[in-house]
């Protein structure tokens, strides 16, 4: 389950809801994403790890920067910020 991917602490903020199993459900028949590049990865000083994001989902270009969290060995998604397409690698 993808959502078991994500911290607990954004899960609510992703997807409006607190409980994993609302949350998966809510994912249930959304496109698929296609990652076309990811670059600039960077530790942060509150020990974050953050990665420009350039995707489709839907055939619709996109490029966020993601954040990730060590959670004992284990990189969760911790949220985004959207990025401008201006300097998105181009989709082949």
């Amino acid at each position: 389950m993808v959502i078991t991917l994500h911290a607990p602490e954004v899960v609510p903020m992703l997807f409006g809801a607190a409980d994993p199993e609302d949350a998966a459900a809510l994912l249930e028949g959304l496109p698929p994403l296609e990652t076309v590049a990811l670059d600039n990865v960077q530790i942060l000083a509150d020990g974050r790890i953050s990665v420009e994001a350039t995707f489709t989902a839907g055939g619709e270009l996109m490029r966020w920067h993601d954040y990730r969290v060590d959670r004992d060995g284990v990189l969760l998604y911790a949220g985004y910020d959207v990025l401008p397409l201006e300097e998105a690698t181009p989709a082949p």
